[in-house]
């Protein structure tokens, strides 16, 4: 076993819990809230209608259901699916800066959990070390800067979560690790120029390599012993990278963290980065009223720039993927409609000819001073110049959602009323919450998906 193999083996076992305590469960429920919500958003899309056919068509019958709907399905297509659910209105928590999504954890660990009986307390459990690896890992190999994409974080840290819910001993965990390193890496192309339906799918399918790494390592079978360092490995096709985890004498106190509360939430369905900019663009509509717009200029960190306001696609999206992760695009949305509606992205929003003008007077720069400030703040400066010679400025610091400007419980709740509505009545909304209320550890995971039930 190489070092880093065996590096990441003794962390997420010294981190695993033999029990969530009260702040770690109640956090689990806000995030599992959060998740739900997404998905339910989400019902009708066409990435997830073609992964859920897919699921039904492979394995129609299973321990696993998908979300919002009495289907079953194996635990492999049902991470796959609901994966894609989850990750397609891109509304779930963050890693900034190159990190992705651990949210994405969720529907490997559910279904894993769901097949194997796992409890709730196991469960969060698990997905609190998958947190915590996704973490330190990302922050250590910045695998974004070697064309890797950052759903292979979700590949790894599905196949640990899962393999600690299976409750596989250090040396299966470290082979179901090394199975998704070996055969599963992602490439970055997947998030590059004009997006596409696999961009969501990407991490999807990641998840779905997780579940099938941990379920055949509990089987017995072994993977390559050297992963990262051996001939032909992970590093030396990259770059050796010394893996950062915390020393042994602070694991004691890392089994104590949240991780959870690393992870950004967003309160708007879009990349991460158009946060701030929204919020920004909302506090402007105020003051504009009834006056045109001549030009908006948007100062913002590199990193943003780089994702959301770089290449002529973001200003002419031609697809729901693109826009959602256009800056300039979700600007103009907002400015034009004088609030943000999640529908913006939709395809026959696309070629609104408002918009679209608009856009085309929206200028984004980089400044540094906003770079260094970035990732401990996300911050945005915009200004916007009248056809009557008002100049009206706004800067937003934090995205409501950041660590440092975290969700109210009260707002987790009021993003997922606006989003389930489309699907749910106000009676099953708050039977919702009712039911994610009185849910307790040793409760199965069944209870759980009882939740976000549609009937």
């Amino acid at each position: 076993m190489d070092k880093t193999l065996k590096t990441i083996v003794e962390f997420c076992t010294s981190h695993a819990r033999q029990g969530a305590g009260e702040h770690l469960f109640l956090e689990f429920k806000r995030r599992w809230m959060d998740v739900a919500g997404v998905a339910l958003a989400a019902l009708d899309q066409p990435a997830y209608l073609i992964a859920k056919d897919l699921a039904l068509q492979t394995a129609p019958t299973g321990a696993c259901q998908l979300l919002g709907t009495p289907q079953r399905t194996s635990a492999e297509m049902a991470a796959f699916a609901n994966g894609v659910l989850i990750r397609c209105l891109d509304g779930a928590d963050t890693y900034p800066g190159g990190g992705g999504h651990p949210s994405d954890c969720w529907a490997a660990l559910l279904a894993l959990a769901e097949e194997n009986g796992n409890n709730l307390d196991e469960l969060c459990c698990a997905l609190n070390m998958a947190y915590a690896f996704y973490w330190y890992f990302f922050n250590a190999s910045a695998l974004k800067d070697h064309g890797l994409d950052n759903t292979c974080y979700v590949g790894f840290a599905s196949a640990l979560g899962g393999a600690h819910l299976l409750g596989l001993s250090p040396e299966r965990m470290a082979h179901a690790l090394s199975m998704v390193v070996s055969s599963s890496l992602s490439l970055g192309v997947a998030r590059s120029g004009e997006l596409s339906m696999w961009k969501s799918a990407a991490s999807a399918h990641a998840a779905k390599q997780g579940v099938f790494a941990a379920r055949l390592a509990r089987l017995g079978m072994s993977a390559p012993h050297k992963p990262f360092e051996g001939d032909r490995g992970l590093w030396p096709l990259t770059k050796e990278i010394q893996l950062t985890f915390p020393p042994q004498a602070l694991r004691q106190t890392r089994q104590e963290e949240i991780a959870f509360e690393r992870a950004h939430m967003k309160y708007y369905l879009c990349e991460y980065h158009c946060q701030t900019p929204i919020m920004a663009a909302l506090e402007l509509t105020a003051k504009l009223k009834d006056k045109t717009i001549a030009t908006v200029n948007i100062c913002t960190y590199r990193f943003a720039l780089q994702e959301v306001a770089h290449g002529l696609e973001k200003w002419q999206p031609l697809t729901r993927e693109t826009a959602d992760h256009s800056m300039p695009w979700s600007v103009a949305s907002v400015l034009n409609g004088g609030e943000f509606r999640a529908d913006i992205y939709e395809p026959s929003r696309l070629q609104d000819p408002k918009v679209q003008a608009l856009a085309q007077r929206i200028t984004v720069r980089e400044d540094p001073v906003l770079t260094q400030a970035f990732p401990e703040s996300t911050p945005c400066v915009m200004e916007i110049k009248t056809l009557c010679g008002e100049t009206h400025r706004a800067e937003v610091l934090r995205a409501l959602g950041h660590p440092k400007n975290p969700m109210s419980t009260v707002q987790v709740q009021a993003k997922f009323r606006d989003l389930s509505q489309r699907h749910l009545s106000p009676t099953q909304v708050d039977a919702f919450f009712d039911r994610l209320e009185i849910l307790r550890p040793q409760d199965p995971v069944a209870r759980l998906m009882h939740t976000m039930a549609l009937d």
